[in-house]
């Protein structure tokens, strides 16, 4: 593994989260090389995982460089899914394989569940593995995304369209599904104006996890179902600033807030955003804590 990195790349809170998971991705496909290093034959990808070299960036790079970090990560995730799914180890190599999932497991709110599934069916927890990567990987995505805007304009401005826009391989199965459930999205353009505020305001409040907001081909888009009107204004509902700013902290990130809020819940007894509406705030983000296993040991 080789890296060269402009100097600063790493400040601030979005481009230290971006260094962790690069740092997990990179742990974990040593562990899995190591689990496959006396395999034969070795899977195309498992030989793959040892040859990889993450790219050398230039100040001239700086631009862009959270996303294209943030991609070739990604890119080698999706390889390590498809040797924990298809191609699992047996014998001296299980233990490495073991410890590159825990490092992955780092990554996702999932992690508990996921390691406590592994002790009884190692097979499905693997295999369990695919859909909350690529929940993360959808979120470094966005957080890179945003991390390259503030970057390149050095205000809160709108989103810049990556010139190597990988993020649909990313989305969550279902995700078409789960936002017509939601009731629809608006353009960032659109949600601002409902609210009254600019695009660059919006855009902020979505950065800092105050609202929700996804992306999908290069562009925001914001789920209604978020937002109330009382005597003619439009207001974004209260108690979504909590549970943005919870999924957002743990890394779990706005689509699975978004499913979190539309699925009923078994400790509310109805899906949250209806709790939400009937002003069960502080209900919903104990209900979201458990969601997230956050008071777990």
């Amino acid at each position: 593994m080789n890296a060269t990195v402009p100097d600063g790349a790493f400040s601030g809170l979005s481009s230290v989260a971006i260094k962790r998971f690069v740092q997990q991705v990179e742990g974990a496909a040593a562990f899995l090389t190591i689990a496959h290093s006396g395999a034969s034959p070795r899977s195309a990808q498992a030989k793959a995982l040892a040859h990889h070299v993450i790219p050398t960036f230039t100040k001239r790079h700086y631009a862009a460089w959270h996303r294209s970090l943030v991609s070739t990560s990604a890119s080698r995730l999706k390889e390590m899914v498809i040797v924990f799914a298809k191609h699992p180890v047996q014998g001296p190599g299980a233990q490495a394989e073991l410890e590159a999932f825990k490092m992955l497991l780092e990554l996702t709110p999932a992690g508990p569940p996921l390691l406590e599934l592994a002790g009884r069916d190692r097979p499905r927890a693997y295999r369990e593995l695919e859909k909350h990567m690529q929940l993360v990987c959808l979120q470094f995505e966005e957080v890179a995304a945003l991390a390259d805007s503030l970057a390149e304009s050095g205000s809160e401005s709108d989103i810049a369209t990556s010139t190597e826009d990988t993020r649909d391989d990313c989305l969550p199965k279902g995700s078409e599904a789960v936002l017509e459930r939601a009731g629809g999205t608006l353009t960032l353009t659109e949600a601002a104006v409902r609210l009254g505020v600019s695009r660059q305001a919006l855009h902020k409040r979505i950065a800092t996890g105050t609202a929700l907001g996804m992306m999908v081909d290069g562009e925001i888009i914001v789920p209604r179902l978020q937002f109330t009107e009382s005597d003619g204004q439009v207001s974004v509902l209260n108690g979504i600033k909590g549970i943005a700013k919870l999924f957002k902290s743990t890394l779990a990130g706005p689509w699975m807030a978004l499913q979190f809020l539309v699925d009923p819940d078994p400790n509310l007894g109805q899906p949250p955003i209806e709790a939400l509406r009937q002003g069960k705030h502080d209900q919903v983000l104990v209900a979201a804590r458990a969601h997230l296993h956050c008071d777990e040991e």
